[in-house]
């Protein structure tokens, strides 16, 4: 794991650690409907999973904004060069399982074949259940392809303390001409104002065509 230490002292945001950091819930949610229609045009044309897609559209954007790869350990503040995936599939029975870590290859090609194989192999219970180990340099992602929400909140563990994102998206449905997408985020304060989930909303759209410019692909 590459990761710098984040000089307290010095760091802007330090006064806003230390007064959320004491907090119960220093988390915060809020869910905002996303224009994902070059994405969901480029997933028909192309046959790729828009589940896989997504996944790599949002850990890039993560990894873009580094608010995003910041984490809490053992009150030490670290930006992570580099944050992956931890997600959800659905086994057999019908039971949400959290698949275990997917690296975040920047090609995409490779992240979506990776992603697909342990989805797979999570539906078709190949593998354990997910362990207890609870990785700091993941976002956590999710999503419910069965309809839309207006909010969401995330199952919290609050004696853990771990200061890791949850990411969560609903059903698109057209709307307009347009593809829309309900995500809600859980972020944790000290870390993640309203600005940098702006900053993080607008890297998805950067990321949207990012990826069609390097699949030469038009919408």
């Amino acid at each position: 794991m590459d990761r710098k230490e984040i000089n307290l002292e010095t760091w802007d945001r330090k006064i806003f650690f230390e007064f959320f950091k004491k907090f119960d819930k220093p988390f915060w949610s809020m869910t905002t409907q996303v224009d994902v229609t070059e994405l969901v045009k480029f997933c028909k044309q192309t046959k790729y999973s828009f589940y896989a897609s997504m996944s790599y559209i949002v850990l890039a954007s993560c990894n873009a904004v580094q608010n995003f790869r910041l984490r809490c350990e053992n009150d030490k503040i670290y930006d992570y060069s580099q944050v992956n995936g931890q997600f959800t599939a659905l086994t057999k029975s019908g039971n949400a399982d959290i698949a275990r870590r997917i690296h975040f290859n920047q090609d995409f090609d490779t992240f979506v074949n990776d992603f697909i194989s342990l989805k797979l192999e999570t539906e078709e219970q190949r593998i354990p259940p997910h362990p207890r180990e609870l990785y700091d340099d993941v976002v956590f992602l999710s999503c419910t392809p069965w309809f839309r929400f207006s909010q969401l909140d995330p199952v919290l563990h609050y004696s853990l303390k771990d200061t890791i994102p949850r990411i969560t998206w609903g059903k698109y449905e057209l709307v307009n001409d347009r593809y829309v997408i309900d995500i809600s985020l859980a972020i944790h304060h000290s870390f993640i104002d309203g600005y940098h989930v702006s900053l993080f909303l607008d890297e998805i759209q950067n990321q949207i065509k990012k990826l069609l410019n390097t699949k030469k692909i038009t919408i």
